[in-house]
């Protein structure tokens, strides 16, 4: 189950560096992670789908506003040791 607690940290993680978001939609399968959240942007609400790969202690990120607007973002989150 160190997967699944390890995704769960990363993402808390992830939101705590971005924004407040809420998390609409997501699925952890195989190794890869998918979600969709709804913040407040400049220009009103916004949509952001993530997806992510899970490789041992690491997760890589690609986040991008639904819709294609702006380019996608791509980060990597590492497990404190």
């Amino acid at each position: 189950m160190r997967p699944v607690l390890f995704v769960q940290e990363a993402v808390e993680q992830t939101f705590a560096v971005f924004a407040a978001a809420v998390l609409v939609v997501g699925i952890l399968a195989n190794g890869m992670l998918k979600f969709r959240t709804k913040q407040m942007g400049r220009g009103g609400e916004v949509t952001l789908n993530w997806t992510g790969t899970l490789k041992g202690d690491e997760i890589a990120f690609t986040r991008m506003a639904e819709g294609g607007q702006g380019q996608a973002q791509e980060f990597t989150l590492k497990r404190q040791q």
